[in-house]
Parts: C-alpha cells; sequence; structure tokens
C-alpha cells in the first residue's frame, strides 16, 4: 500500500544550517513553492527531521458553478514519508553513529481543521467526508534504534493511525502492508 511513496528522496541541495545540514529541494538561487518543499536536516546532535511542504491542498470539485475548492490531505504521502523517514534514522544509528539507544520520534501535520482526505473524494460527485476537527495533529512515540531498522512499519503505524481513523480511512491503511 505505502509501497510506490517509500522509493528514495531525491533533495538535490545540501545547505548548510546553524544546526547542522540540510539535504533539501530548496535553493537560494531559484523559488521554491511551500508544496515542492522536501527538506532533511541532520543536526550536530544527531537529531533528524524532514519537513514536507505539501500537507494539504485545495481540491475543486467539479460542479456547476462552481463551489469553492476543499482542503484535503492525501494519508498515502503522510504514511509513506513517514514510514521512508524512519528507515535512515535507523540506518544512521545503527551504521554511522553505532547508537543503540532510544529515539524519541514525532508527527505534526499543522493546519488541519476542516481537511479531508482525499481518499473520500470522488471527481464529478464532491465529498464524503467528515472534515478533521483539530487545527493540528501531533503524535509522539519512541523505539529503539533496533526497532527503527526492523520494524518500520509499525512504528510509522503508532506515529500515523490516529490521524487516519480521524480522517476515516485507517481500514485503508491499517495495519501498514509491506512493501
Amino acid at each position: 500500500m505505502i509501497g510506490s511513496y517509500t522509493e528514495r528522496l531525491t533533495v538535490p541541495n545540501r545547505i548548510t544550517r546553524a544546526d547542522g545540514h540540510a539535504f533539501t529541494t530548496y535553493s537560494p538561487t531559484y523559488e521554491t513553492y511551500e508544496p515542492s518543499l522536501v527538506d532533511l536536516v541532520v543536526r550536530e546532535d544527531g537529531g533528524l527531521r524532514l519537513t514536507c511542504g505539501r500537507g494539504t491542498f485545495p481540491w475543486q470539485k467539479q460542479s456547476y458553478p462552481p463551489s469553492d475548492p476543499a482542503p484535503v490531505v492525501v494519508p498515502a504521502v503522510v504514511l509513506g514519508l513517514t514510514h521512508t523517514f524512519l528507515a535512515p534514522a535507523g540506518q544512521l544509528g545503527d551504521e554511522h553513529a553505532a547508537y543503540q539507544g532510544q529515539w524519541r520520534l514525532g508527527l505534526r501535520v499543522d493546519r488541519m481543521r476542516n481537511v479531508l482526505a482525499a481518499d473520500k473524494m470522488s471527481p464529478g460527485m464532491g465529498w464524503y467526508a467528515h472534515p478533521y476537527s483539530r487545527d493540528d495533529y501531533v503524535r509522539v512515540t519512541s523505539a529503539s534504534t533496533g526497532q527503527l531498522v526492523e520494524t518500520q512499519r509499525e512504528i510509522a503505524e503508532r506515529l500515523v493511525a490516529p490521524l487516519l481513523r480521524g480522517l476515516d480511512v485507517a481500514d485503508t491503511y491499517i495495519p501498514v502492508k509491506p512493501d
């Protein structure tokens, strides 16, 4: 289910930041729009942060007269990026830093109030979903380096499952299917 979203992320630019190095689609030489932003920061203290600019986007229902666009999120992208982020975190800790301890992992998606799951949108028909009822989605969990190496799917599920339930699409994605 998430295989197509767990392909290698292409982040062409390496930029020095105050707290480490960023591997990013951002470049000071050309204008970057939020929907195309992917920014992975490897901090000097060993921490990692992935930012994706396109969490939500406006979806225009095909109707006459035209309606206002509804904000939507693609659950498979959120789940896929979360899963994709966990694998290199485990690999960095295990193979490059020799760190076998606990990681504190979090997911935050902002501007979620009244957002609908793209899965619940029907072209030409409109939507048949209930909007998400909070401004932000925040979930935190812990895992060891070994768990990050061996069980990324389960960790991604712990981080994303409540969001998917809130969007009424958990049955489609949970349990996370193998790639």
